[in-house]
């Protein structure tokens, strides 16, 4: 027999309501990258608009942030809470998360000049992010 973890059940109204959510977020980030992908097929196209909003860059951050802690602790963006399911939906929500903000940082990397680069909310969050990043490459290696 598993955990009690392991065990509860998906088809509570809290799992039920939990996962339409994941799921709506899920589809969020499969609009974005589409949109993403071919703006940047258009030589970058509308990435100015992204590049410098706070609130996108606010909700990116948020969706790579979005875990079960392990005894209090979060030291890594992936999601192992032991729920197979839902460690599955949230470690691929955090990758669609990862590859728009890819977009975003080349983008911001290879067109815009300095100057304007220093004033892009993304810039911090890399900063914030990088100690994270690293531990969740660490734990899947």
């Amino acid at each position: 027999m598993g955990s009690p973890a392991s065990t509860l059940p998906f088809e509570s109204p809290i799992a039920q309501a939990t996962f339409s959510i994941l799921e709506i977020i899920s589809e969020w980030l499969n609009v974005h990258m589409n949109i993403l992908e071919r703006w940047e097929s258009r030589k970058y196209f509308g990435f100015d608009r992204i590049s410098q909003s706070t609130a996108y860059s606010e909700t990116l951050a948020s969706i790579l942030v979005i875990n079960i802690p392990i005894n209090g602790v979060m030291n890594s963006f992936i999601s192992i809470t032991g729920l197979e399911k839902l460690d599955n939906l949230l470690n691929k929500l955090k990758e669609r998360s990862l590859v728009v903000l890819n977009y975003i940082f080349r983008y911001l990397f290879e067109v815009v000049p300095n100057s304007v680069k220093k004033q892009s909310p993304y810039l911090p969050r890399a900063i914030q992010f990088a100690p994270y990043l690293s531990q969740s490459l660490i734990a899947v290696c």
